[in-house]
């Protein structure tokens, strides 16, 4: 049973013993409803609420039969009459009125119509239930959530969502403004209830559900093709399950155990720091702190002195122990923190929140971490063999029972081989760097997309466990990495992009408070300057933030930039001592390798998310073969988060699909049920070659194979890819960037580029880019207009497309694949075949020719239309 499984259990309980919490579901259908409400039912009195009686006395019967409590209510959560007579009877019914758990499962009607043909009573039906609905509901259910805040564990609310919610498709106005509405109440919700208590959690459902109304669509796609109702409810359970454990969201800065001077840090520098850390201007709850290392400078084996700091500033700790050395010197951090269990004892695990056994050992023994010079690492069997030691060492200690977890970059995890690892771990640490993924567009303007990429693709394979994010940041001054320009604007700008979305919703390790003492490094990441100080070097506070106090008169003197303002190495030693000295001088050009006591940095190659000093304080960069992968992100975790205090439960996004391919949004944790996430690496196919085709009439229908040789169906019939990002790019607007869409769009102005993130595992085989242009009689679930006549013509980029990416600044073409004379509803097309570019991100470029002008919803079910990559 997975930890988290268990957990609910747990949970579940003990919330039996307790007196009177319930849980309520609103929406109960045959489907998702009933099985939520089922699953909620082992565990609380449930109420079930439904315009229709006959969608929950089955489920009703069903939880009485399996000796649970249920109750069904008919209610119209539009009407304010009917929602406050329905909370009436619940608490008359089941007693009192604490809440344990709500659930909004409420669809609304599902109109596709085009928007000028709308009328004002069909747009508004989606508002109505989504929107109006779900304000009632949750007004009146947020007073008994609010009553529950004492009890064992965090009262909940989840809202159901849809793909709608994060972007609006053609001819579902009405739908997709219900379901934004939903989505923004969910987050307003989130920042205001979450500091109270209350987990607050919306689930995207990115896909069919297998009810009986959908039994007959995509019969012969096969079992994982529609979504099971029983995954969702479990998916519920998962949230109620984090909320549970992980009530209390952290986050802090990186600390190290020397200076860059190679002096070690005393008790009372850690003290200083973290309480430099909880006063900085403008944030508030920076009250934890990430140790690389349990070993104190300067000794063998004795404990950190951040230890007695944390006690005494009450500081929370994501404690780390160095791998990447010897087994004497891991065997050193095991005697480190045997000592630190019997010198501090509860006081100590009382501020423990997990143990990181190992930073980034996977990467380091990757060819592009050899090929960078890194510290020695360590393969996933012996990662797992510590891991394992770690929690025997704790096992009957004050911290038994605390998450042991690892912390690698992300192309460490996505790899399958590694795959033991994550199943070791209680939680995942992340480390990214958008500054310095130098072989991309990593622009500050491209900073938030690289990371929340990065840290999606590691949430997808992490099979629901947590996934912290251990060390990002910007740096204020350093060499420039492609188009990355340290500075304070820039590192201010990253903080407002990314660390105002986190903070509060993902437990975050921000790099870092301080690196420049007593010397600077290069680069600098620090939020301060040389002189330590409540001042920070630019303005870090988020949206919607009070303002800062001024500057007291000690403060530092260094001017804040304003949040207007925009803008546009470390050395590598030759090893790590093994015992807390200091590190060795550096090879000529390089960046200094992260030394295992030590304050200074490895300096990544670009392009992957750079290394996490397992005890310093400046981040490995990544090598220039890594890229981050496209993995589908509307609008990151959790919409933009402001920093709130830690003292609040979680703001879960889940997003369920059928897609092989999970997109996920931060604190927002969304996690996929089948996922299929692809790791890119520099391995390289041979190009698809160009055919000319013959297109066979008939959705589906097989082309004539083109002259590059052998090529695959041209349907979906087998295995296949679609793409993870669709940008369109107009030359009458050469500039705009238009960002991602579900759509492609041909015309005499606007081309399509879409990204394919092509598995490792495809090495060897074949794969046929193929358009499936299907008749507009057979579409259920998509939609296109077309008008002109012509082709369309097909080039193969020399990198990815990016939500920033416009006419102007588009990737070159490398070749064109293939030009398609006229195309035709009803048919389908090979446009070229050959060895699958396995472990790469391939972009292709779709314009038209002639007077074409095709506008239509990608989508692969259960009509396939689109761009799609088909494997034989």
């Amino acid at each position: 049973m997975h930890p988290t499984q268990r957990l609910f259990v747990v949970a579940s309980q003990a919330r039996r013993s307790m007196s009177s919490p319930f849980a309520i579901v609103a929406g109960v259908g045959p489907g998702t409803g009933a099985t939520v409400a089922r699953k909620f039912g082992a565990s609380y009195p449930v109420a079930l609420l439904a315009r229709n009686p006959a969608n929950y006395e089955d489920a009703v019967k069903d939880i009485e039969a399996a000796g649970g409590r249920a109750i069904g209510i008919p209610t119209d959560v539009t009407d304010a009459t009917s929602v406050k007579s329905a909370m009436g009877k619940i608490q008359k019914e089941l007693g009192g009125d604490k809440c344990a758990a709500a659930v909004f499962n409420v669809g609304g009607k599902f109109i596709v119509k085009p928007f000028l043909e709308l009328n004002q009573e069909e747009y508004e039906s989606g508002w109505e239930a989504n929107g109006r609905g779900a304000f009632l509901f949750s007004q009146a259910v947020l007073p008994m959530l609010l009553n529950s805040t004492d009890l064992q564990h965090p009262p909940t609310l989840i809202f159901t969502g849809a793909t709608a919610g994060f972007r609006g498709s053609a001819r579902a106005a009405a739908f997709s403004t219900g379901k934004f509405a939903l989505r923004s109440l969910s987050q307003s919700l989130a920042r205001e209830f979450g500091p109270k208590g209350v987990h607050v959690s919306h689930v995207n459902i990115d896909g069919i559900i297998d009810i009986p109304r959908t039994h007959e669509w995509m019969k012969d796609a096969g079992p994982d093709a529609k979504i099971k109702p029983e995954a969702i409810a479990d998916a519920y359970c998962l949230a109620g399950a984090l909320s549970t454990t992980y009530a209390q969201v952290y986050q802090g800065f990186n600390y190290g155990s020397i200076f860059t001077n190679e002096v070690p840090v005393t008790r009372q520098d850690f003290e200083d720091r973290f309480n430099t850390a909880r006063q900085l201007q403008g944030t508030s709850g920076f009250t934890s702190a990430r140790l690389f290392t349990m070993i104190q400078g300067g000794t063998p084996n004795s404990p950190i002195e951040a230890i007695p700091a944390a006690i005494a500033t009450n500081t929370q700790l994501l404690l780390g122990l160095f791998l990447s050395n010897t087994d004497e010197q891991f065997e050193n951090e095991q005697t480190a923190l045997r000592a630190a269990i019997s010198q501090y004892g509860q006081d100590f695990a009382d501020r423990v929140i997990g143990i990181s056994v190992g930073s980034e050992d996977l990467y380091r023994i990757s060819p592009t971490g050899i090929d960078n010079l890194s510290n020695p690492g360590e393969g996933p069997d012996a990662v797992v063999r510590r891991i394992n030691a770690v929690r025997s060492t704790i096992s009957g200690t004050v911290l038994s029972g605390k998450p042991v977890g690892h912390v690698d970059t992300w192309t460490a995890y996505v790899n399958s081989s590694n795959n033991a690892v994550i199943e070791a771990c209680d939680f995942l640490g992340t480390d990214a760097y958008p500054y310095f993924q130098n072989t991309q567009a990593n622009s500050i303007e491209n900073g938030e997309s690289l990371f929340f990429d990065a840290y999606n693709a590691t949430v997808s394979v992490a099979g629901g466990r947590p996934v912290w994010i251990t060390e990002t940041g910007w740096p204020v001054s350093g060499p420039t990495q492609n188009q990355a320009v340290p500075s304070l604007e820039n590192a201010r700008t990253y903080w407002d992009r990314v660390g105002c979305r986190v903070f509060g919703n993902i437990n975050t390790f921000w790099f870092t408070l301080q690196d420049a003492f007593p010397t600077s490094p290069s680069p600098s990441f620090g939020v301060v300057g040389t002189t330590l100080s409540t001042t920070p070097l630019y303005d870090l506070s988020c949206p919607g933030d009070s303002p800062s106090p001024p500057p007291s008169s000690s403060s530092s003197a260094s001017p804040i930039p304003s949040r207007e303002a925009t803008s546009s190495g470390a050395t590598e030693p030759s090893s790590a001592p093994s015992t807390g000295g200091t590190p060795e001088a550096p090879s000529t050009g390089g960046t200094p390798d992260t030394p295992s006591t030590g304050e200074t940095p490895d300096a990544p190659s670009a392009g992957e998310t750079p290394d996490a000093p397992s005890t310093g304080e400046t981040p490995d960069a990544p090598s220039p073969d890594q890229s981050t992968p496209s993995v589908e992100n509307p609008s990151g975790p959790v919409g933009n988060p402001n920093t709130v205090p830690t003292t609040k439960t979680i703001m879960t996004y889940t997003t369920i699909t059928t897609c092989p391919v999970t997109y996920t949004e931060g604190a927002e944790t969304k996690t996929s049920m089948t996922t299929s996430v692809v790791s890119v690496t520099s391995t390289h196919g041979t190009a698809l070659a160009a055919g000319t085709t013959t297109p066979t009439t008939g959705s589906g229908g097989a082309s004539s194979p083109p002259s590059g040789g052998q090529s695959c169906p041209a349907d979906l019939s087998g295995d296949f890819e679609f793409p993870h990002l669709i940008v369109a790019v107009d030359k009458e607007h050469p500039d705009a960037a238009a960002g991602t869409s579900f759509n492609g769009h041909f015309s005499s102005s606007i081309s399509s580029i879409f990204n394919f993130d092509i598995p490792p595992s495809l090495a060897g085989r074949t794969c046929s880019l193929v358009f499936l242009f299907p008749t507009q009689e057979t579409l259920q679930t998509s939609d296109f207009s077309l008008s002109g006549s012509g082709g369309i013509e097909v080039t193969r980029l020399d990198g990815p497309a990016t939500e920033q990416t416009t006419f102007n600044n588009q990737p070159p073409v490398n070749v064109t694949v293939n030009t398609i004379p006229d195309v035709q509803p009803g048919n389908s097309y090979t446009i070229g075949s050959g060895g699958c570019f396995a472990g790469t991100r391939s972009a292709y470029k779709v314009s038209a020719t002639g007077s074409l002008d095709l506008n239509y919803f990608q989508d692969y079910n259960p009509a396939p239309i689109g761009l799609y990559i088909s494997v034989c």
